[in-house]
């Protein structure tokens, strides 16, 4: 009898472990809501600096949805969910979707030195998977990047506006702002996430 009580409570134990997990890789915004607008600096596709835009103001885009992901420049995951999924997807939706990459500010450090870890993230992003990555997908990023804008966040301000918990999160935000999907992690192993994905943009 003690031996199956200590049964449950182990069974009892791992069903609310795994609750909270899923509850801790959950996107921070929900479906239908809308972040505020943040204004924040980026890069063009030589990443040299641009004026200010607003990585949410989407209204107004000839695509139907914006396609926002959040990460970190030391972050595995985000290296593995850009180099090797993110850009296959930018193929199969360029037609109906923006894409804009937000660099979180991994640390305290100065807005030069940020702005040269970004800069280091997408030259070395192919490098750092080459056990993973295959040569198509080794050469994809340097002609998917041009189609993306990175912005970057050195004050957290898109950290606190999409409620960003873990790294990648990524959001596909509607013609309104409006969140339709999130996804928080990298799309490796996660086919029916991705198949999500694709039908939140009506492919």
């Amino acid at each position: 009898m003690r031996s199956a009580y200590v049964l449950v409570l182990g069974l009892l134990w791992v069903v609310t472990q795994g609750v909270r997990a899923q509850e801790e890789t959950a996107p921070g915004l929900g479906v239908g809501e809308k972040p505020a607008v943040v204004e924040l600096a980026g890069f063009d596709e030589e990443k040299k600096e641009i004026e200010s835009e607003a990585a949410s103001a989407i209204i107004g885009e000839k695509r139907k949805f914006t396609v926002v992901e959040l990460f970190q420049t030391y972050c595995y995951a985000c290296r593995e969910n850009i180099a090797l999924h993110l850009t296959d997807l930018v193929e199969k939706t360029k037609d109906v979707a923006t894409y804009k990459l937000i660099a979180l500010r991994p640390g305290v450090t100065a807005r030069s030195e940020f702005k040269r870890e970004v800069q280091d993230f997408f030259a070395q992003v192919p490098q750092d998977l080459l056990p993973d990555a295959s040569e198509e997908q080794k050469t994809r990023l340097p002609k998917v990047l041009p189609k993306v804008r990175v912005l970057l966040d050195p004050d957290r301000k898109a950290t606190r506006v999409f409620k960003v918990q873990y790294t990648p999160t990524l959001y596909v935000l509607d013609v309104e702002g409006k969140v339709v999907y999130g996804h928080v992690g990298s799309f490796e192993g996660q086919d029916a996430a991705k198949a999500a994905f694709l039908k939140a943009l009506g492919k």
